[in-house]
């Protein structure tokens, strides 16, 4: 068995030590190693994507402000027409610099972000399972949404697979990449100003 994979990764954290380590998110000197998963973030960038914790709605995600702890309870809506999922998680609302990380990975190409957002959703997977007061099975499968071929031609890659291969990795569950298949192009078009 080679020993490559494990000797680039000394000398890249080696390197990093040596040239100084930069935050993932906006490339200000990062000390440390990182949380968890995630790459190294300077004090500010950590702060801001720091995962949410306060309660939310299981059903849709909707956030309450001014509680605190828990998985919260249904919303009215959720409660009315409820949703075909059992469970759903997210790392934290869709606002500020995490927004900004989406938008540019997604419409701008940075695949520098890939590696920051999948650590961010494993960190949800995880904080999620370790606050469910039952916590469940891994899924079968991790599927994601795919693109029409002219979306993909455009843009270059899928990055909702990219985010569900990390995912699967963690989990050690298969990500298929026939499981779905877009038969028409999405209704509105993508946004990069949004």
């Amino acid at each position: 068995m080679s020993r490559a994979p494990a000797v680039l990764s000394a000398l890249g954290a080696t390197l990093g030590d040596l040239l100084g380590r930069r935050c993932h998110a906006c490339g200000a000197a990062a000390p440390g190693r990182g949380r968890g998963e995630l790459p190294p973030l300077c004090a500010d960038c950590a702060r801001e994507l720091a995962p949410w914790a306060g309660p939310c709605c299981p059903g849709c995600g909707a956030m309450f402000r001014g509680a605190t702890g828990g998985a919260g309870h249904l919303c009215a809506a959720c409660r009315l027409e409820p949703r075909p999922w059992e469970r759903l998680l997210f790392h934290g609302p869709y606002q500020g610099l995490l927004r900004r990380l989406v938008l540019d990975y997604k419409f701008h190409g940075r695949l520098g972000a890939l590696r920051l957002l999948r650590g961010l959703a494993r960190e949800a997977w995880l904080l999620g399972d370790a606050a469910d007061a039952a916590p469940g099975a891994p899924p079968d499968v991790i599927v994601p949404v795919p693109l029409h071929r002219r979306r993909l031609l455009h843009r270059g890659f899928n990055q909702s697979l990219e985010l569900a291969r990390g995912l699967g990795a963690l989990l050690e569950r298969p990500v298929p990449l026939a499981a779905l298949t877009r038969v028409r192009p999405a209704s509105t078009p993508d946004r990069a100003a949004r």
